[in-house]
């Protein structure tokens, strides 16, 4: 695409933050970070899932907005302590991966009986890859990875596990529900955080990669790029996910997210 803003920087920390709050029938969810802000509703009668909404904020590719065409495919789900549980359910390539993700999240936290959560996460990039990727819940600082971005360098257990395919098993075999889901949320940062030493904004449309909703082979080609979408949060990670605070918690979060 000639002329396209350059966002990509050879070096930066980038900054995710996930909120979820628990209400009688149902749990909210919003993610945000450099590429993506999206909200997802789940609704369950204490057993399995009822309904789901979502709204997407920002996205960077077009067809990103119509990924919820299949939440119907949730309903009968059953809650579950993981939030991983839900791959067992549906597959994620039907899915926006985050709002997947999101969904899992508000599934296990209706499970557990937790009221409200909150992670937060700084991952370095390109010339500042080796600062630890970290993961805060709640405040607490809970995770620390030395990462390559491709593979975990160390602490064990994680130390030589490649953060793509095959992480998940080895998270649902080997850890307990909160450090599996912790560790889950941590990796799935470190995957997106290579793409800010690229321009996205030099890409027509999203590749036919497969692994997700925009990335389907015969949606690809209309997934153009939504040029100007990616945000720089490092210096401002406090701003993240402040325009869903009423909607996380407010009474008017239903009638917003169906409008």
């Amino acid at each position: 695409m000639s002329g396209a803003p350059d966002c990509s920087r050879a070096a930066g920390v980038l900054r995710r933050t996930i909120g979820l709050a628990a209400h009688d029938g149902e749990v909210r969810a919003a993610v945000e970070d450099d590429y993506h802000h999206f909200r997802v509703l789940v609704r369950h009668d204490g057993r399995v899932v009822t309904g789901v909404e979502s709204e997407a904020l920002r996205i960077p590719w077009a067809t990103c907005a119509l990924a919820h065409e299949n939440w119907s495919k949730f309903i009968g789900a059953p809650l579950d302590d993981r939030s991983s549980a839900i791959a067992d359910y549906v597959e994620m390539k039907l899915f926006c991966t985050h709002m997947f993700e999101l969904a899992g999240l508000a599934m296990a936290m209706a499970a557990r009986g937790i009221p409200h959560r909150r992670y937060e996460m700084a991952v370095g990039y390109g010339g500042r890859r080796e600062e630890p990727a970290r993961l805060w819940r709640d405040g607490e600082l809970v995770l620390a990875w030395r990462t390559d971005g491709q593979v975990v360098l160390d602490p064990a257990p994680y130390a030589g596990r490649a953060v793509g395919r095959g992480f998940a098993a080895f998270a649902r075999q080997d850890l307990d529900v909160e450090t599996c889901e912790a560790a889950l949320v941590l990796r799935r940062a470190i995957i997106i955080s290579g793409g800010r030493t690229g321009n996205l904004d030099a890409v027509v449309h999203n590749y036919a990669g497969g692994g997700c909703y925009a990335t389907q082979p015969e949606r690809a080609p209309t997934a153009w790029r939504i040029v100007g979408s990616t945000a720089d949060y490092e210096l401002r990670a406090e701003e993240l996910l402040a325009a869903d605070t009423e909607w996380l918690e407010g009474a008017s979060a239903r009638a917003a997210i169906a409008d």
